[in-house]
This record gives C-alpha cells, structure tokens and sequence, in this order.
C-alpha cells in the first residue's frame, strides 16, 4: 500500500480507517529516521496532520 494524501483519506471507503493505518505507517518510518532531526521533523509534521484529520472525522 502506497502513502496516501489526506485529500485520498478523506474520500476512502472508511476514512477512520485508512487515516489510522497511514498513521502507523508514518511512525514505522519515523521511527527509522528518528536519528536525523530534518527527517523527524519531517515524519512529525505529517504524523500531527494525519492526527488533527483523524480527530475532525471522529467528530463527523
């Protein structure tokens, strides 16, 4: 499974879901590039992006 934008999250079959799993996926990355403070900073702008969407579809 390819990384997906939240544009393709949001119009998934199950947006909660698809949003949950590209998080794990996002800090399975980060977490073999912890290491590098640009590549972390990197993963933990998009891991808080995915969180905020994954919290305004939980409140849908």
């Amino acid at each position: 499974m390819r990384d997906l934008s939240i544009e393709e999250i949001k119009t998934a079959a199950d947006p909660v879901a698809a949003c949950k799993e590209q998080i794990r996926r996002w800090k399975i990355s980060y977490s073999r590039y912890c290491g590098s403070r640009r590549g972390g900073l990197y993963y933990e702008d998009h891991i808080a992006a995915l969180e905020k969407l994954l919290h305004e579809l939980k409140e849908d």
